[in-house]
């Protein structure tokens, strides 16, 4: 992920927060979460 402010690369920290993916910008410090989406359960063929 791109940081909006300064436009460097982001890095992902290990852990999920709250089912969400945690970046930081390492030049400003800036965060950002992204959702994790749960996969879409598919129904069964007859």
């Amino acid at each position: 992920m791109i940081c909006p402010r300064c436009k460097a690369a982001m890095i992902e920290l290990k852990r999920t927060f709250h089912k969400q993916r945690k970046w930081v910008c390492p030049d400003c410090g800036r965060i950002r979460f992204q959702k994790v989406r749960p996969p879409v359960p598919r129904r069964p063929t007859r």
